[in-house]
């Protein structure tokens, strides 16, 4: 099922989380320090997830029903790619926090 998502551990392949989301999965990526896993949607969510706190939800960004395409984290920033051509960017920490308010927005050729 597109919904499901299972993340299998490195060392001995064993399943360590197995989780149905609300749509249709597109993207996952890990933050830097794996401090956060995000998981982009069709229906235009960006769910965080939390690895040492059991997987349990850590905030969602919800994108207006423009599916998340890709995400990708650096030390400072969380960059997500949606299907309407646009980028926002987030700060890391913030994000960590659970504080989601775009640093910069790019939509196709311009600055929103």
């Amino acid at each position: 099922d597109e919904c499901v998502l299972y993340v299998l551990s490195v060392p001995n392949r064993s399943m360590v989380l197995n989780t149905i989301q609300s749509s249709s999965i597109r993207s996952v990526a890990f933050s830097k320090q794996d401090e956060r896993l995000s998981i982009g949607m069709d229906d235009g969510v960006l769910s965080l997830l939390c690895p040492d706190a059991d997987w349990e939800p850590a905030g969602e960004i919800d994108f207006s029903e423009s599916a998340v395409l890709c995400q990708d984290w650096t030390s400072k920033t969380l960059a997500v790619g949606r299907q309407d051509g646009t980028v926002t960017l987030f700060d890391t920490e913030k994000a960590f926090g659970n504080f989601f308010v775009p640093i910069a927005e790019f939509s196709r050729n311009y600055p929103i």
